[in-house]
């Protein structure tokens, strides 16, 4: 990359210093002339605008901007009056417009010439777009006031400063008037004065350079002085006896008498660093030499470290072992509580059903023996029939209420018959779920539910003996001189049915002795599984001990593995800041050896 020198930069800094200057300069130049022109212009069309304002008739004006007809008589009048004006003035154009649409403006009446001049004259309802005019114009329409243009570049007529005054009809502008005056000499003068004070500014600018170059050449001369002497100090091997002329006693001078002292501060440091080296190099071989016995007993400890590591590590993996094996135990432990635990609950279920289902059965007999009774009854009633042939209607009625309540006594045989049989089966399933334990409930359990169905097809039996026996008596309704047979029909069924009832209280009293017996082992179950709990509880409150002491023990050995690792890693960490410690010192002894290499060049 190249570099600029400072010479130039300053050279450069100050042409273009100067351009600016004369830049503004001619900038304030050009607007004072500008600002000049449009005042005196200002001045000297003012008088005009306010001359063709008060010839315009306000009414006439704005009837002719809406016929817009050029055979109006007092269009030919009004543009005769401004062209009078116009030409009394030194003006360049003087004309009347009105808006047509946004920027878009007719003329109306222009008296700037006569209409053979077809290049400087608008007709009537000819269009234009002021927008080039500037703002004055628009102003005097919105405002209501005399307006002067800045100095405007109109597209069609070139540079023109304007005045322009409002027309109004009946407080209302319906148009306006204009008068503008050429200002291309002007601006043709303002052109050639800028362009010859740019002429000027160059000129000064080359003069301003060429004595910027003569003075700085003999400035710049006496600065490369002193920066060759120093360049030859900072070479490496220098000779620092050397002295720099001072001639003069300005900004150089000091700098050559600074530089002066400078160079003899670096001689005598160079001198102290000669004499500080050679100790320096021999407390660097001592360094290097404490540094290397350092690392060698840091690499015995490490060893020693290590060894302890690993036994912590073996001592750690066994520790998880035990732990694990015992966290097994634990767990097993905790699954038989639960299963002994779910144990109890389904024999206590079981001894409750049975409780229930002995219940049940003792109702069952009460309302067998009830109903053997009837049958008793019901058998007198049929032998007392038979000789009593006259009273038939009489025990027809006793007998029509025996058989309802018979209905009804079978009805609860059937309905205790469904519930033994319901009992039964859930009996059976507990013994299921009691497993080996309860095969033998499971058996009784088999043996109540054949009771039950047996009960209930008894039941059913006693039910179609009731329906004929009510068959029996609509016939003896109906024909008393059936009366004997139907009387020994009905006694040979009742004996049936007696004999069908005392079966059913055998079988019904077997099943209370089998109940008693299931609630005695029951009992019996209930007792061992109450100390087998007992021995869990115990059992697991002495593991728990242990676990606990199995864990501290975990923890502790955790400890002194973490311990180790941090010892191991902080010896590690040691070792190597032992040998950086070493390679720094034999670095430095390279350095110094450097250094008191390169001090010996320079010339004391």
């Amino acid at each position: 990359m190249r570099v600029i020198s400072f010479k130039l930069r300053f050279i450069l800094f100050v042409a273009a210093f100067i351009s600016v200057l004369l830049f503004l300069v001619s900038a304030i130049f050009a607007h004072a002339n500008i600002s000049s022109a449009i005042t005196i212009f200002g001045e000297a069309g003012m008088p005009i605008v306010q001359s063709a304002q008060k010839s315009i008739d306000g009414a006439k004006f704005e009837a002719l901007v809406r016929s817009l007809d050029e055979n109006d008589p007092y269009y030919e009048e009004a543009r005769l009056k401004l062209l009078d004006i116009r030409e009394k003035s030194n003006c360049r154009f003087l004309y009347t417009m009105a808006e047509k649409s946004g920027k878009d403006y007719y003329y109306i009446i222009d008296g700037s010439c006569d209409p053979s001049d077809t290049e400087n004259f608008s007709p009537l309802a000819s269009v234009e777009d002021i927008s080039s005019y500037g703002k004055a114009p628009f102003d005097a329409m919105q405002q209501g006031t005399y307006t002067i243009s800045k100095l405007e570049n109109q597209e069609e007529w070139g540079w023109t400063i304007s005045i322009y005054a409002p027309i109004y009809n009946r407080g209302r502008a319906v148009g306006f008037v204009g008068c503008d005056f050429d200002a291309r000499p002007v601006v043709k003068q303002l052109s050639q004065s800028i362009l010859r004070i740019i002429t000027v500014v160059i000129v000064l600018i080359i003069i301003a350079v060429c004595s910027i170059v003569l003075f700085m050449s003999s400035f710049f001369k006496r600065i490369s002085e002193v920066s060759s002497a120093m360049e030859q100090i900072s070479n490496g091997e220098g000779d620092l006896t050397l002295k720099l002329e001072v001639n003069s006693e300005d900004e150089i001078g000091k700098l050559a008498a600074s530089s002066n002292a400078v160079t003899e501060r670096v001689r005598s440091m160079v001198d102290s660093l000669k004499g500080s080296m050679a100790t320096l190099t021999e407390s660097g071989h001592d360094m290097a030499n404490q540094t290397t016995e350092t690392i060698n007993t840091i690499n015995e400890a490490t060893k020693d470290i290590n060894a302890i590591n690993t036994q912590a590590h073996q001592q750690d993996e066994t520790m998880g072992k035990v732990y694990g094996s015992v966290k097994s135990v634990e767990s097993e432990l905790n699954s038989l509580n639960e299963k002994l635990d779910l144990q109890t609950q389904a024999i206590s279920s079981s001894s409750a059903a049975i409780e229930q289902f002995s219940g049940n059965i003792s109702s069952i007999n009460e309302n067998v023996n009830r109903i053997t009774q009837q049958f008793s009854m019901l058998v007198n009633v049929t032998h007392d029939g038979r000789k009593q042939q006259e009273s038939v209607n009489e025990r027809i009625e006793t007998i029509v209420k025996e058989s309802h309540e018979l209905t009804e006594a079978n009805a609860a045989i059937n309905n205790i018959a469904e519930q033994t049989n319901l009992l039964a089966m859930n009996a059976a399933i507990e013994a299921a779920h009691a497993g080996n334990l309860g095969k033998g409930f499971g058996v009784v359990a088999d043996e109540i539910r054949h009771l039950a169905e047996t009960s209930a097809q008894q039941s059913a039996a006693i039910k179609e003996l009731i329906n004929s026996i009510n068959i029996s008596i609509n016939s003896i309704v109906e024909a008393n001189d059936l009366s004997t047979k139907s009387f020994e029909n009905i006694g040979q069924r009742v004996e049936t049915i007696d004999s069908f009832m005392q079966q059913i209280k055998t079988g019904m009293n077997e099943q209370q002795q089998g109940t008693e017996n299931i609630l005695e082992k029951i009992s019996v179950i209930n007792s061992s599984t109450s100390s087998i709990n007992e021995a869990n509880a115990s059992m697991k409150e002495e593991s728990a001990r242990l676990f606990a002491g199995i864990a501290e023990l975990r923890d502790k050995s955790s400890t002194i593995l973490q311990m180790s690792d941090m010892a191991a890693a902080s010896l590690t960490q040691l070792q190597k800041s032992a040998e950086q410690t070493g390679e720094t010192s034999h670095q430095n002894l390279k350095v110094s050896a450097s250094i008191t290499e390169l001090v010996n060049k320079f010339r004391t």
